[in-house]
């Protein structure tokens, strides 16, 4: 993933950020906790392209991460 950088949430826990350029956007959100944590919203147009599945949409498991796509 290449392009410009935004951070879009980041706390102690918390990690998320997009990179981007002018074709295509991804959002990366990752939970670095050893608890499960409200998964990162605002996604609207995007794709879940990792993990292929998940217990819970709105929920990020301990240590998970995703990756969101949109062209």
């Amino acid at each position: 993933m290449y392009g410009n950088y935004e951070m879009l949430y980041d706390c102690r826990d918390r990690y998320v950020y997009r990179r981007y350029d002018e074709h295509e956007s991804f959002i990366i959100d990752c939970n670095l906790s050893d608890h499960p944590v409200r998964a990162y919203t605002n996604l609207s147009g995007y794709t879940l392209i990792r993990p292929h599945r998940y217990s819970e949409l709105n929920v990020l498991q301990p240590y998970e991460a995703r990756i969101w796509f949109r062209k």
